[in-house]
């Protein structure tokens, strides 16, 4: 006889998932064996009830309009149950089992269920625990919603599906409540494979939305594909494991939110590979994930991740795509990421081990950040990092679209051996390159090398390319700690379009650059590393390479001017090469104020210094502490070349004043070892408030034996005059003087 009722769990159910319509037959499932026939079997072993008990003949339901319910109450509680054929019912309700050693409802026992499908043309309902052993093949189709929620906190409670072919639900996947932290939802193990071992189907399938709230734990894992076609969302539980995946694919947004950890991976099942990828096609957003170490996107080698919208992290959590790519050497990006990518609140990015990597967007970061072990990286947008560490070592190639800035404390390890092109890197083809600039407040910047890791020998020679270099901090180079010495040498390629300035220490080390005072090198070891710099572009890039530095090297300077100064100490002695039309300015160690201490005044500690084509060096002149006046001044080893010097002295309007008088004011600005560069053709100018005042000054000669390593500019002339006041003053300029006496 039939029965149309109400189910007597909507009431309770109504505020989830809504109430099962009153005109759908409600069927029970009653059993006292354990195999699940949906027929009348002639052992009596399966039976369907009505709710008042009375058993109904199987070919009697309509089972396209019935609401089947299994209810732990009304079976045999000592047995489990299994599927033994295909069978088709309206909606599925699961509910009332306990969790007690047999008080589960389990899908199939040994073989049984293999190659079946069950078909529920509505909705899957779990109120309580139904186990597993394995689904050995079992098909579980669903038309509409598979709904989980447990309200039960006295035990335990887990809903598995495993092993089977395919788990679809054609609605929404949704988990409201699961009564404790350990409760678990297992569906994995959806896999198929042809004769020649290949996976060729299977998987878990969701056409609508994925949310699970307050849930335990989630195991999604080991499936041939895991496609979930609308927003997945997971909030308040313990973790969601969708590890050891093949193709993996979110058709909207990703969430997740106050839970210990995600992890994404399409290793595959036992490490078997898969060619699928790990695809989302909307924005992933992680809040609160606890355990950092276990929050990760990753592939097989053979595989990619891509994310189409943009990746955030808030609340400490870390995101890692790692180990993706390496092996095999994916062409194009391995991860690309069409949009940017923040991480928040001391947070964890690694790219670790990944072969090609690809932001479109900007690249944010307040806690560690490590792309290190890379073939290459490029961020279209900006790259920021305010954490403590920065890692880019042993990376093939490093590429950011805009600007690089480095937070105050951040310490930045970096090291990049291949151009754009792969092959070896050089100053036309540089490893790490940011089209913008590189900008720093009070952290340090430091280039390590490595001679050799597992075998793979790296270049001596590194590059690093930027728009310029601003802020403060430290500059360093060294070799890794415990690899033997050898000629090391880093060069900075400077375009400069506009003016940037750098005001810290510039430092070469021996090893130990992970603490914040590394060995200093020995001298024999410490004169084999070279940090250069080559200024290109039309604006001026200031170094003023103050404290303590310790700087072998040479400064290029091929286009635009350089503002420098080197720190007082013999363990600073850089090169200078000045081409044509190029501008040199000794700076002070403090930009713009005066260090009333001689030892500190602006200088420039220089080995060679060649002057090729028209070049122009400003010296600004200002009060001696003990009385006079000085000027910044250059100390060399040697001058060379033929072009002509433009040396300009910027009187400086803190020390000097309109009226005053200049008499036989001497100003050294060189000291030489050995020049052989012809001083007569120098060109001296005189400036004040920008305007040059060189004409209200006569030519005088100055010889002397006893400076005779020096080249000095001897003012003898008048007042001094407004600047203004010369601008309707043409003519030749009166040369002030120059004058180096060669020979003893």
């Amino acid at each position: 006889m039939k029965t149309t009722t109400r189910l007597f769990f909507c009431a309770s159910a109504a505020l989830l998932f809504g109430c099962l319509s009153a005109s759908a037959e409600t069927i029970y499932y009653s059993t006292k064996g354990n195999l699940l026939h949906f027929d009348d079997n002639a052992d009596g072993l399966s039976q369907f009830v009505n709710e008042n008990g009375d058993r109904l003949n199987y070919d009697s339901i309509n089972w396209s309009e019935a609401d089947l319910i299994v209810d732990g109450k009304k079976t045999a509680l000592d047995n489990t149950t299994g599927i033994l054929n295909d069978f088709t019912v309206r909606n599925f309700t699961v509910q009332n089992f306990d969790g007690s050693p047999h008080g589960h409802f389990w899908w199939q026992q040994d073989d049984a269920g293999k190659g079946h499908t069950i078909n529920v043309l509505q909705d899957f309902n779990v109120y309580s625990s139904w186990r597993n052993d394995a689904a050995k093949g079992l098909s579980l189709k669903i038309g509409r919603n598979f709904n989980v929620h447990v309200d039960n906190a006295s035990t335990s409670h887990r809903f598995d599906f495993r092993g089977g072919e395919t788990f679809s639900v054609g609605g929404d996947f949704t988990v409201t409540k699961m009564a404790d932290p350990d409760d678990e939802v297992n569906i994995m193990d959806f896999y198929k494979k042809d004769e020649a071992g290949d996976f060729v189907g299977g998987g878990f399938f969701v056409g609508g939305n994925f949310n699970v709230t307050d849930f335990g734990r989630i195991h999604a894992w080991g499936n041939s594909v895991l496609r979930v076609e609308k927003d997945f969302t997971a909030t308040g539980g313990t973790y969601i494991n969708m590890d050891r995946q093949g193709s993996l694919y979110i058709g909207g947004n990703f969430s997740a939110s106050n839970m210990e950890y995600l992890t994404f991976n399409s290793t595959g099942r036992n490490n078997e590979k898969y060619s699928g990828d790990l695809e989302i096609m909307g924005d992933v957003t992680l809040t609160n994930l606890s355990d950092a170490d276990k929050i990760g996107f990753r592939t097989n080698d053979s595989a990619k991740v891509i994310i189409h919208g943009a990746v955030n992290s808030t609340g400490g959590g870390s995101v890692r795509f790692e180990n993706v790519g390496n092996v095999s050497g994916v062409t194009g990006a391995a991860v690309d990421l069409k949009k940017g990518l923040s991480v928040k609140d001391n947070g964890y990015l690694s790219f670790y081990l990944t072969s090609h990597a690809k932001v479109g967007g900007d690249v944010s970061i307040d806690g560690t950040f490590n792309a290190s072990r890379m073939q290459s990286m490029n961020i279209a947008g900006n790259m920021t990092a305010t954490g403590s560490s920065f890692d880019v070592r042993e990376t093939g190639y490093f590429h950011v679209g805009k600007d690089m800035s480095f937070g105050p404390g951040v310490h930045a390890k970096i090291s990049a051996y291949k151009g754009a092109d792969g092959s070896a890197a050089s100053v036309d083809n540089a490893g790490f390159v940011v089209d913008g600039r590189i900008k720093m407040e009070n952290s340090t910047l430091g280039v390590w090398f490595y001679n050799e890791r597992d075998g793979v020998r790296y270049a001596n020679d590194l590059y690093v390319k930027a728009g310029g270099i601003d802020g403060t901090g430290s500059i360093y180079v060294t070799n890794e700690s415990g690899l033997a010495a050898e000629d090391y040498s880093l060069t900075y390629i400077l375009d400069c379009a506009g003016n940037s300035s750098f005001t810290g220490g510039v430092f070469q080390y021996k090893s130990g650059a992970e603490s914040s005072s590394p060995t200093l090198a020995d001298r024999e070891n410490w004169d084999k590393m070279k940090l250069n710099i080559i200024k290109n572009g039309a604006g001026t890039q200031a170094i003023i390479a103050n404290g303590y530095s310790m700087w072998r090297g040479t400064v290029t300077v091929n286009e635009g001017g350089m503002k420098l100064f080197t720190a007082n100490n013999d363990l600073v002695k850089v090169d200078l090469v000045m081409g044509d039309k190029t501008f040199l300015e000794v700076a002070y160690e403090t930009p713009g104020v005066h260090n009333p201490s001689a030892e500190d005044m602006g200088y420039i500690r220089a080995g060679k210094v060649e002057i090729n084509g028209d070049v122009s060096i400003l010296f600004d002149a200002s009060a001696h502490p003990d009385g006079g006046y000085e000027s910044d001044w250059i100390k060399a080893d040697e001058v060379t070349g033929g072009g002509v010097a433009t040396l300009i002295i910027d009187l400086d309007e803190n020390y000097f004043m309109v009226d005053q008088p200049v008499e036989n004011l001497e100003l050294k600005i060189f000291e030489i070892e050995n020049n052989n560069y012809d001083w007569a053709q120098a060109i001296i100018k005189i400036m004040y408030k920008g305007g040059d005042i060189s004409s209200n000054f006569e030519k005088l000669a100055y010889y002397s034996e006893e400076k005779e390593n020096g080249v000095y500019v001897v003012l003898n002339g008048i007042v001094i005059p407004e600047p203004a006041a010369m601008a309707a003053i043409f003519g030749a300029i009166a040369l002030a003087f120059a004058s180096y006496r060669r020979g003893r």
